[in-house]
């Protein structure tokens, strides 16, 4: 019995070893979320004929305010010359960007701007360190999702949403665990049924 408690034991000090090397381990990484979505205007079809919204001059139908975060989520600066291409926002085919702007960082010492350029809206290259993070406000008329974000970064495969991070991360600590604690009630229980 004690020898299975022994090597029950070392194989959880062997599996703590590698997820403590998995969490510290240098990693480049961004993710992006959408904090809110509202819909600020929506004309009804029967009074598109009748009614004209205008935003600086230009007819508008069915306008969303969306709050979007970007978040360096990896533990290493990802600087300005590690773009390849910038971070770019689309918000599907038919949206129209109406305005977009940075209206938060994290440090507030952190200098970010956002650009319109046709359908997207255009992040260019800024340095962010661990867990910096960069909020933007767009108002999208004929928004029609889903909304994606792209860019190229050294270091950085994909720009993940930011909850799929965290899920998965969380889900293989608690698979991992879940495993140990299941092993070590089958021996109790075995060597209980043999007494």
């Amino acid at each position: 019995m004690w020898q299975f408690i022994g090597v029950i034991l070392a194989v959880i000090a062997i599996a703590i070893t590698v997820i403590l090397y998995w969490i510290q381990r240098q990693k480049r990484a961004l993710s992006w979320q959408v904090v809110s979505n509202t819909p600020l205007l929506s004309i009804d079809k029967e009074l598109k004929k009748n009614l004209e919204v205008l935003y600086n001059g230009k007819k508008v139908q069915d306008v969303q305010l969306i709050i979007a975060k970007i978040i360096n989520t990896g533990n290493v600066p990802i600087k300005s010359a590690d773009y390849e291409r910038s971070i770019n926002f689309n918000f599907g085919e038919n949206a129209w960007i109406l305005t977009a702007e940075v209206t938060e960082t994290s440090p507030d010492s952190l200098k970010a701007s956002a650009n319109v350029e046709g359908k997207k809206v255009i992040l260019p290259p800024t340095l962010m360190n661990k867990r910096d993070w960069i909020t933007l406000k767009i108002l999208v008329n004929q928004y029609d999702g889903p909304i994606s974000v792209d860019g190229r970064i050294d270091g950085v495969k994909e720009i993940k949403e930011y909850t799929e991070i965290y899920k998965s991360g969380i889900t293989s600590i608690i698979a991992f665990f879940v495993g140990v604690i299941g092993a070590l009630i089958t021996y109790w229980f075995t060597e209980w049924l043999q007494i």
